[in-house]
């Protein structure tokens, strides 16, 4: 299995991420529903899955638990 490996200092180099992606990372990590997200935040589901995927590629991840992992590993989440 392919291991990813994110250091500490890797951080420095993710893409700056938009207040509204923070804001829905944060919710992911909860176990939030897309719908969930989209009524919290008064979004669309579009809008949602836009940031969602904006996420997957600014961090490198193929899905919400590699979201969720590396932003725990690179304390994106506080």
């Amino acid at each position: 299995m392919n291991q990813r490996k994110a250091s500490a200092k890797s951080a420095a180099f993710f893409p700056k991420l938009s207040r509204r992606e923070k804001e829905v990372l944060k919710l992911i990590a909860q176990e939030f529903t897309t719908q969930e997200i989209a009524d919290n935040l008064y979004i669309s589901l579009k809008t949602v899955e836009s940031h969602r995927s904006s996420l997957l590629s600014k961090l490198n991840a193929r899905n919400s638990v590699g979201l969720v992992r590396i932003a725990m590993e690179n304390h994106l989440l506080e």
